[in-house]
């Protein structure tokens, strides 16, 4: 099977930041998506990365399922995440080693079917700290019937998007 890849949209953060990305009317004609990004967003935590939420289609119901497996520093965590109202991304925030972006891909299967949508995630927070640094892998399930027409990316509350960081929206074929 012979994939294409084709962008759709690449939003790339200008002066000041934003407080959101979003890419709407995706068009219906590929068999997958892949979104890719390089992120920093402006945070005071102490763990080096701040949230963005992410939901699909507007919708922020009990619709998004996965199970994760982090490696935080030294530490291995796995988690089961049912019911969840967005779908998280985290990332280098102020306290992360200066100018290091997290970077990070979404694969969402078969985004036009009728049926629940699969997705795979992963994603590397580099901090220079061994005992910082965040890898993220998951996969799980968006529980909706309707097709993936739109996203948005969402910073936690008084955060921002910072300059120079950049989600892509790719459309995948199976076919050349």
């Amino acid at each position: 099977m012979a994939l294409t890849y084709k962008a759709i949209a690449i939003n790339t953060v200008g002066s000041g930041g934003t407080s959101s990305i979003e890419f709407t009317n995706i068009p219906q004609t590929y068999t997958d998506l892949k979104v890719v990004w390089s992120c920093r967003v402006t945070d005071n935590e102490s763990l080096h990365y701040g949230p963005i939420f992410v939901t699909v289609n507007n919708n922020t119901g009990s619709i998004y399922n996965n199970r994760r497996l982090n490696a935080y520093g030294t530490t291995v965590q796995s988690f089961s995440d049912t019911g969840q109202t967005n779908l998280y991304l985290a990332v280098a925030g102020s306290s992360s080693t200066t100018n290091t972006f997290s970077s990070g891909e979404f694969y969402f299967t078969n985004y036009t079917s009728s049926n629940n949508k699969s997705f795979s995630f992963d994603q590397a927070i580099e901090t220079n700290n061994s005992s910082n640094n965040l890898l993220t892998i998951y996969a799980g399930s968006i529980n909706t019937n309707s097709a993936i027409t739109s996203m948005k990316f969402i910073p936690n509350t008084s955060q921002t998007i910072v300059q120079h960081s950049t989600i892509g929206l790719y459309g995948i074929k199976n076919t050349v």
